[in-house]
């Protein structure tokens, strides 16, 4: 079973990173890699600006992850701005295994996980500097939380779900709270027992969402 877990995983990050070293920019990635280059020369790190007057039209998570990939590595590049995704593509085929695991069987969860893997596409948005895969991951995290919060009720759940959805909205807006509630509104209607958790799946979002707005606002937004 620990093959079968790890193995999709291992899979992944040979698949996403081969790329990252051996190709330059896309005129798209170099778009979403000048506010993280702003930011890196300390322009304001709350509003993602392409420069003072124009400010991407997504949140700033995806900016935030490049500039911490961007410090650690010394410098904005190539490398540095494609981790992130990297990480989120790999992170999100474990969760798929471990999800297919969970509702299945081991062999199931593998093969789950390594047909997200080997996907053309999913391939590409993780090997790429683009919002999406981290988007995928945060939405696929809040997933496998709520899917375990169904079968036992543990607090800890609960904190995750909600903080994977605020992140998923400062990743890519209001998208990343609609998909899980209409889930969840879906899941309810057949589970007629669930006990959905609303201050921790509405609530806590909504709060973090709200503290990004009032630095943005308090910053010059």
């Amino acid at each position: 079973t620990p093959y079968l877990l790890i193995g999709p995983a291992l899979l992944a990050a040979l698949l996403f990173s081969w790329s990252i070293f051996h190709s330059d920019l896309s005129k798209r990635e170099a778009r979403e890699g000048v506010p993280i280059l702003n930011m890196m020369r300390g322009d304001n790190i709350w509003l993602p600006q392409i420069n003072p007057d124009e400010l991407r039209t997504k949140p700033p998570m995806f900016y935030w992850s490049g500039l911490l990939s961007s410090k650690i590595l010394g410098g904005v590049n190539e490398v540095s701005l494609r981790i992130p995704s990297v990480l989120a593509g790999v992170g999100t085929v474990l969760l798929t295994t471990i999800l297919g695991m969970r509702q299945f069987s081991p062999v199931v969860g593998c093969l789950a996980g390594l047909i997200i893997a080997t996907c053309w596409r999913f391939t590409y948005l993780a090997s790429h500097a683009r919002i999406d895969m981290l988007f995928a991951f945060f939405i696929t995290l809040a997933f496998v939380a709520l899917w375990e919060l169904s079968r036992q009720q543990q607090t800890s759940m609960k904190w995750i779900a909600g903080m994977a959805i605020g992140l998923a909205v400062l990743t890519k807006g209001p998208l990343g709270l609609l998909f899980p509630l209409l889930s969840l509104l879906i899941f309810s209607r057949i589970q007629k027992s669930l006990n959905i958790p609303w201050l921790h799946i509405l609530f806590l979002p909504l709060t973090m969402v709200g503290l990004w707005i009032v630095f943005g606002l308090i910053d010059g937004g």
